[in-house]
C-alpha cells in the first residue's frame, strides 16, 4: 500500500508530519500546502534563511502564519543575512 499524498487536503483532520525521510520534496509540499491554507503553524528543528524562497501563489490565501523554531544560531542567522544581502535577486 502507497503512503498517502501529504498533498492531498480532500479529507485532512490531521497534522502532517515531513521530515528528511518523505518521499515527496519538502519544498513542493510545503508550497503546496500554503497555497490551499489561510491559516499555518509550522514547527521546524531549523531554518535556513536562504531557502526561504515562497511566491505569490504560495501565500496568496495565507492570513495568518506562525512558526516555531527549535534551533537558533545567531552566527548562521547572521552569515546568512550577509548572504541574502549580496544576492541582487534575493534583495528585491
Amino acid at each position: 500500500m502507497a503512503a498517502p499524498d501529504p498533498r492531498d487536503n480532500s479529507n485532512r483532520e490531521h497534522p502532517i508530519l515531513l521530515d528528511e525521510r518523505s518521499a515527496t520534496n519538502f519544498r513542493v509540499v510545503f508550497g503546496d500546502l500554503l497555497s490551499q491554507s489561510s491559516n499555518v503553524e509550522v514547527a521546524i528543528l531549523r531554518i535556513r534563511l536562504a531557502a526561504v524562497d515562497l511566491s505569490d501563489g504560495e501565500l496568496g490565501r495565507v492570513r495568518r502564519l506562525r512558526v516555531l523554531v527549535a534551533e537558533a544560531n545567531a552566527q548562521t542567522v547572521e552569515e546568512e543575512v550577509y548572504a541574502l544581502t549580496m544576492d541582487p535577486v534575493k534583495r528585491e
